[in-house]
């Protein structure tokens, strides 16, 4: 029994020994018909399903290989775009960690922190921007802020990033608002030229109407007046009155005068005119007042580009803001009128070859913020005894002209008028 016995189970001994080393191939014969045999077609059996089912996942391992494989060559096309995107983008782009280190960064925010890439990731970003110390790393809700930073306005979006229910980063995405917010100050300022225009227009129409119906009356009322002086029977003290009901008369007609050029569309002559001519008749009418007041007068004598104005005009302008310069000015001080070179222009100005800079500058106390934007308003003064059409006129005028005007005013500091004006060509 044991010579029938012991070589066939060594037989399945070894084999099975093959079979658990991944040797699916190997097959026993033992000859039979007893339990022994029928254990050695079991084994055989068991090694034909093993074997076909280790080539299954062999073909499978393969298609999933391929497929992995197609995975991520997608995966890394799609990483190398997103990475093109992020680095192009006009949005800077930051990835910081809980302590407010910077982990990564695109070049848009490198450009913002004004610092090279690779010296801003790894630092805390305080020391990039103080500014943004305003910010809380460890929150875990979104958080906004607007900062200025040089000449830019900057908004940062600060999102938490979270795994598992664990924060652990923030992502903040910088855009650059300027050019937006300068777009809306600048539709901010045409609809109010727009309403400006409109509201004179009414004034306008309004002014032509009182100076008409004012003025006749008025000019019936000098002429029977110059015609009572005339009588050789009238008293000292009647004709002493008399003088100063003319007088009365004649004042009112100059302030009606004054109201139809700013009411009247005023008919234009422009000439190639010199402004230091301009200016010689300007100062002769104001020297005298300026001097009493203690105030000087100081103007360029610099040979000047031919303006292309109506001179007559040009002189009401700069009479006007110099008289009302002047006004101002009861303690004495300095009217200047200069020429803008290079850094004494006010920024903001657009100005080419085609115009001139110049300005006239008093050291007054100032115009206060709350009433500077309305200056150039029809009637509004703040003088007792002001008309409050002077500047309404000024404006008129150099709008007429093609010309632009802007008043920069510092409060204790005085107030400066610079004027953009075409020149002749």
């Amino acid at each position: 029994m044991s010579h029938h016995l012991l070589p066939p189970l060594s037989l399945l001994r070894k084999e099975t020994e093959e079979v658990a080393q991944g040797h699916f191939s190997q097959r026993v014969e033992i000859k039979g018909t007893d339990e022994i045999a029928d254990l050695g077609q079991s084994f055989n059996s068991m090694a034909a399903q093993l074997e076909q089912k280790c080539q299954c996942l062999a073909q499978r391992q393969i298609q999933l290989e391929s497929e992995v494989a197609t995975r991520t060559a997608a995966l890394e096309h799609e990483r190398q775009n997103l990475a093109t995107i992020i680095e192009n983008v006009g949005e800077g782009i930051l990835s910081v960690d809980s302590c407010g280190y910077v982990e990564s960064a695109n070049e848009t925010a490198a450009l913002f922190l004004n610092l090279p890439k690779d010296k801003l990731i790894g630092r805390r970003i305080e020391e990039c921007c103080p500014q943004w110390s305003k910010l809380s790393w460890f929150t875990k809700t979104s958080q906004r802020l607007e900062l200025k930073m040089a000449k830019r306005t900057l908004v940062v979006n600060v999102t938490p990033e979270s795994v598992m229910g664990q924060f652990h980063s923030c992502l903040v995405l910088v855009r650059d608002i300027s050019e937006e917010r300068q777009r809306v100050d600048h539709c901010r300022e045409l609809d109010r030229q727009m309403f400006q225009m409109e509201k004179m227009a009414t004034m306008g129409e309004l002014a032509m109407g009182l100076a008409h119906e004012i003025g006749n009356p008025l000019a019936g009322m000098k002429t029977v007046i110059q015609v009572s002086l005339e009588e050789e029977t009238l008293t000292a003290y009647l004709r002493k009155n008399l003088h100063r009901l003319l007088n009365e008369v004649n004042r009112l007609s100059d302030f009606l005068q004054t109201f139809h050029g700013f009411s009247a569309p005023q008919e234009m002559h422009p000439v190639p005119c010199r402004l230091d001519e301009v200016l010689e008749d300007v100062l002769l009418w104001t020297r005298k007042e300026a001097k009493s007041k203690g105030i000087n007068l100081v103007y360029p004598k610099d040979k000047i580009p031919k303006l292309w104005a109506d001179p007559s005009q040009l002189k009401q302008v700069l009479l006007n803001v110099v008289i009302n310069a002047i006004h101002v000015m009861q303690n004495g001080g300095e009217i200047t009128i200069g020429m803008c070179i290079g850094e004494t222009c006010q920024k903001g100005l657009p100005c080419d070859e085609s115009h001139v800079r110049f300005y006239v500058r008093d050291s007054g106390h100032g115009i206060p913020p709350n009433i500077l934007s309305r200056i150039f308003d029809p009637f509004f003064t703040t003088r007792e005894n002001g008309s409050g059409l002077g500047l309404a006129v000024v404006k008129k005028i150099t709008d007429q002209h093609g010309a632009s005007i802007q008043v920069d005013s510092q409060e204790g500091q005085g107030t400066r008028f610079e004027f953009i004006w075409p020149v002749a060509s």
